[in-house]
């Protein structure tokens, strides 16, 4: 593929989308995503549901969770459930869960922060996958504007890189789909690494590095 796949910065859903997997690849499967309201978490929930599942996506916030299922199902057509819910109360979590199941009867796939290689060997004859995926730097993202403020998209394009520039939401959840699919059936435990092969040249690039002003962290 020579062209990025298109992506929106803001927190809606992309204006046009041409399917580079099978549109019903997770036909009627359900999704249960932490922090689907927002940032790369809200692009999951959109590329899932344009490939046939219905989600959940829930946040501490339940008016950023129902805005977002609102652009989510006007966009896709597919179901979504907002529900509130704090990840560090284990009973607000059972109860999310709970409705979840009420409302569709099971949850196919988790997409949440998981101890993937434990838990991949302790579910693997339940026929449950476990991976990890960890991006890189990607544009439209709280985590890129908390680490470098409303210009951080511009001057981490100064970064060496193999891919020189950012990445997008919308290729991290192409790559979220394909560990959540069939296509990924005996893949687990692993932790897929998608940040424009960074990791191996941004160490040996220490001054550039060090050149990056950042507005809330100190190097």
């Amino acid at each position: 593929m020579t062209q990025q796949p298109p992506d929106v910065e803001e927190d809606d859903c992309l204006s046009e989308y041409h399917h580079l997997f099978c549109p019903d690849l997770l036909q009627d499967k359900v999704a249960f995503i932490t922090g689907g309201g927002s940032g790369i978490g809200f692009r999951i929930a959109e590329i899932f549901m344009r490939h046939g599942c219905h989600t959940v996506i829930v946040s501490r916030s339940l008016p950023r969770v129902s805005e977002a299922a609102k652009k989510l199902v006007a966009a896709t057509g597919k179901r979504c459930l907002p529900l509130s819910m704090d990840v560090r109360v284990p009973p607000a979590v059972m109860a999310a869960v709970d409705q979840a199941l009420k409302e569709f009867g099971k949850i196919d796939i988790l997409i949440n922060y998981a101890m993937t290689r434990h838990l991949a060997v302790e579910w693997g004859p339940q026929n449950i996958r476990v991976n990890s995926l960890a991006p890189g730097a990607i544009s439209g993202t709280e985590g890129l504007r908390r680490l470098g403020g409303p210009k951080a998209s511009s001057k981490f394009k100064y970064l060496s890189s193999p891919i020189p520039r950012l990445g997008t939401k919308t290729e991290i959840a192409h790559s979220v789909l394909y560990l959540a699919s069939p296509l990924a059936s005996y893949v687990s435990g692993i932790v897929l690494v998608v940040d424009g092969g960074s990791w191996m040249t941004l160490p040996n690039d220490i001054g550039r590095l060090l050149e990056f002003e950042s507005s809330s962290a100190k190097l």
